[in-house]
């Protein structure tokens, strides 16, 4: 008998604890299954919080986790653009949303020390999507080692999933590591060819390795996909002017800005084009629209820092370079915002 085709224990009597059994109650903690008559207040793991009784509708049903991110593109709010600003490599994007299992059960997931006791409880499936919701707990956590642990166990255990490779490929970009991300995205790409998601950690980690040609064919290759996605245009316009081609940048910033008018990333890369262009007036209106809709955008503040150099506004420059590294949750910018500040004043 398959390791997926065994019943399930109850961890209290050690007998058959599928669905069809009895009634079961499920640990908090462990997710050990038990029949509601064995829970004797508490389980093996020393937990006392349980859900349910549980029937067969209610548990988890014995199925790899979705190969979907339900939630990217949730109505009404717009994605974080895949490549933030013209100056650098964008951050990372938690990924978040993901519908692990159907019914109650979405709730659960095994907590660090409790997966060694929860492995005999579970289904292979059923372990799967319990690694990878505390995958996306350990990058919500900044705990990169443990999310990559989880990702990587899930790739070993279901090696077409999906989701842990762009799961991990997210994570090791925000590590910065960039050949990483580079790989682990192709190969989710590979998985789903047209699925623009794991496009942009391998164009963000084609631009940090100096692959320029390679990121702007991922954009192209986006937009190709997704015409009307405001983020495609944004992210061909970043590479455009990452390439020097600063009026292809103009327009495809604008086509974005036309697609999403609220979308803050592409009035920021295109205030970034213009002030290459000279149009400084023009530039000033691109970025400080960018930050009324996203005041936490370290790229806005740093490209703001460098058109009040360019006016010889130094001081007003330095508080915008400040700023930017203020709001630089992930540190992307520090280096060359810190080499920013160091301009002497005039």
């Amino acid at each position: 008998m398959s390791e997926n085709e065994r019943p399930l224990a109850c961890a209290s009597c050690g007998n058959d604890a599928s669905v069809h059994s009895s009634n079961i109650l499920v640990c908090e903690e462990c997710l050990g299954r038990h029949h509601a008559a064995c829970w004797q207040g508490h389980c093996a793991c020393g937990a006392t919080g349980a859900l349910g009784p549980f029937s067969e509708a209610d548990l988890p049903r014995d199925e790899f986790a979705p190969t979907v991110l339900p939630g990217r593109r949730s109505e009404g709010r717009r994605r974080r653009a895949p490549l933030v600003a013209l100056a650098a490599v964008g951050g990372l994007a938690a990924v978040a949303g993901v519908a692990l299992y159907r019914g109650p059960s979405h709730r659960y997931w095994a907590g660090p020390t409790q997966f060694k006791t929860a492995r005999h409880t579970l289904t292979t499936n059923e372990y799967v999507s319990a690694l990878l919701r505390h995958a996306q707990q350990g990058e919500r956590a900044l705990d990169h080692e443990g999310a990559i642990a989880d990702y990587t166990r899930v790739i070993e255990l279901d090696p077409a999933n999906y989701v842990a490779w762009l799961g991990r490929a997210w994570v090791h970009e925000h590590r910065h590591d960039y050949a990483g991300a580079v790989a682990d995205s192709t190969r989710a790409l590979e998985l789903r060819p047209t699925d623009t998601s794991a496009l942009w950690p391998r164009a963000r980690g084609k631009t940090a390795l100096g692959d320029l040609a390679g990121c702007l064919a991922d954009c192209e290759l986006a937009v190709s996909l997704e015409p009307g996605e405001s983020t495609s245009w944004n992210a061909r316009g970043y590479a455009r002017g990452l390439m020097g081609d600063f009026a292809g940048s103009v327009a495809d910033c604008t086509r974005s800005i036309e697609l999403a008018p609220t979308y803050a990333f592409p009035w920021n890369n295109r205030g970034y084009a213009r002030m290459h262009l000279g149009d400084l007036d023009g530039a000033a209106a691109d970025i400080e629209r960018s930050l009324e809709l996203d005041p936490r955008n370290a790229y806005a503040w740093e490209n703001r820092g460098h058109l009040r150099l360019l006016r010889g506004d130094t001081e007003g420059a330095r508080s915008d370079f400040e700023k930017s590294l203020e709001v630089d949750t992930y540190h992307e910018r520090t280096a060359a915002v810190t080499e920013a500040l160091a301009v002497p004043a005039r």
